[in-house]
This record gives C-alpha cells, structure tokens and sequence, in this order.
C-alpha cells in the first residue's frame, strides 16, 4: 500500500479537495483507496456523506478516523488487511 499525505496548518487551503481529486482518479482506474482523516472536523466524513446523498460516492474509497497516532497506526493495520483480503 502507498501512502499519500495531504496535510498543512492552513484552513481553507483546498487539502480536502485534492485529495478527493485524487481519491476519484485512482478508484476511476479500479484502485482501492484508503483515506485517513485526522481533521476532527471530520471534512472527509462530510465529504462522504454528501456524496452518498447524492449517490456519487465510490465504495472503493473508504474513511478510516485516525486524529490520534494509535489510531492512525491501527487505521493504517486495518486498511492494510482490507487491501489484501480484496486480491
């Protein structure tokens, strides 16, 4: 699994836009994608719920809560072991 980091200290910069841009373009190719919000005010979740409400969203694109290092870590062990269990 690669990893891809979105981050800056600055609200508003468009973080959560680009990565969803990237988040489309890899499942459009057939792609598993992970996405690991650290954000506790939980954009991508939002992200994720307007989509579905408009039926747009990708299920091979999953949110994993990680605003915590174990939680990032066990996130990271868990979308791992979902990846492999797809192949």
């Amino acid at each position: 699994m690669k990893l891809i980091t979105c981050c800056s200290f600055k609200g508003g910069a468009g973080k959560t836009t680009a990565l969803m841009g990237l988040c489309a373009a890899y499942a459009s190719i057939g792609r598993r994608v992970a996405l690991f919000e650290a954000d506790n005010n939980r954009p991508l979740t939002r992200w994720k719920d307007n989509a579905l409400r408009s039926n747009a969203w990708d299920p091979r694109c999953e949110i994993f809560v990680a605003d915590e290092m174990s939680l990032l870590e066990a996130a990271y062990e868990g979308a791992e072991r979902q990846a492999s269990t797809m192949h």
